[in-house]
């Protein structure tokens, strides 16, 4: 029969399954086609053949960024300021440049590079010292830009210190220098690769110290933080004896464990508690300029010191004015000092 030889035809399987296959191709194109969409369920994950797109790398810190050549000089300094040129007598040859010295006819870098503005001598007296200069240019520029009276601090690790520091002392800023010491966190903290500790042998702590005092011109003292020098202060002697033959004054950081061996050695000296800016909350910078106030008030005469954010500047611009009623008064550094040529000599 006809009927039965059609179901008994070999070819018969692979008629239907290319019939539905057929159709199903048909399908797929008509939802293409029609624009229906639908989830696809992937039975592995998918691989991706082209690399990730990635944000490009931020250029590499410029080494100069913060060594930027200080501003032109036009004109003579402020009447009064600090002298503009550092004379040939004042500095000696070294290993890394020339160092400060005394001049043979007696003159110290002490006296030398100090301010001459008037001040009143029977009024207790603040002086202020911007520290941490010289590392970047727009936050050294702007503390030049502060009133003379205060005082500027370089750091040795900045470039250019000599252009730097002359710079201030023609805006009329008396320029103090850094000498690193290793902390007493050491090495949780650090004060660089020019930094004096008492474990130092003598001819790597003379290199250093030749190093930092080659670093700039026209400083009248250094600043100190004793850090590991606290539980040796003794080894530190040799240090101080160095800055008094040189003619140099010393600010101590943080403390005044210092004062003593200073005054045996002649050296004018001067202290300073934690910058008011150390915790920067304004109610905590007032509070520090308010013991800076009453030290001045009990002793004739406080110093302190700041790293010169910019809420700091903003406590002092409403702080400055009320020195006056308050009997007080802000002076250049110098004026501050303890010892041969300093306080007690004017």
């Amino acid at each position: 029969m006809p009927g039965k030889r059609l179901f008994s035809d070999p070819r018969l399987p692979f008629g239907i399954l290319g019939g539905l296959l057929l159709l199903l191709l048909l399908a797929v194109a008509g939802v293409r086609l029609l624009g229906i969409e639908g989830a696809l369920l992937y039975t592995d994950l998918p691989r991706v053949e082209l690399p990730l797109v990635r944000p490009e790398p931020e250029s590499p810190p410029d080494p100069s960024a913060g060594s930027a050549e200080p501003p032109e000089i036009f004109g003579e300094p402020m009447a009064g300021a600090p002298p503009l040129e550092v004379p040939a007598a004042l500095l000696r040859p070294g290993p890394h440049g020339a160092v400060p010295r005394r001049a043979e006819d007696g003159r110290s870098p002490f006296s030398a590079y100090r301010s001459s503005f008037a001040i009143q001598p029977d009024r207790p007296r603040i002086a202020l010292v911007v520290v941490g200069l010289g590392l970047a240019r727009d936050p050294t520029f702007t503390a030049t830009e502060l009133p003379a009276p205060f005082g500027l601090a370089f750091s040795p690790y900045g470039r250019r210190l000599a252009g730097w520091m002359r710079y201030g002392r023609w805006r009329g800023h008396e320029v103090l220098l850094e000498l690193p010491v290793r902390p007493a966190r050491f090495p949780l903290d650090d004060a660089g690769p020019l930094a004096i500790a008492p474990d130092l042998p003598a001819e790597r702590l003379n290199q250093r110290l030749e190093t930092v005092l080659a670093s700039g011109k026209g400083y009248f003292a250094v600043t100190v933080a004793p850090g590991a020098y606290l539980a040796a202060p003794e080894k530190l002697e040799p240090v101080l004896t160095r800055l008094a033959k040189a003619g140099l004054g010393l600010v101590e950081l943080g403390s005044n464990r210092l004062a003593e061996a200073a005054a045996r050695r002649g050296l004018p000296y001067a202290w300073s508690d934690p910058p008011i800016d150390l915790d920067p909350a304004p109610e905590a910078i007032d509070l520090a300029l308010g013991r800076l106030e009453t030290r001045a008030l009990r002793d004739g005469a406080a110093l302190g010191t700041l790293e010169g954010a910019a809420i700091t500047y903003a406590r002092l611009q409403q702080w400055l004015p009320s020195l006056e009623a308050k009997g007080l008064q802000l002076v250049p550094p110098s004026r501050v000092f303890a010892g041969p040529a300093g306080r007690a000599s004017e």
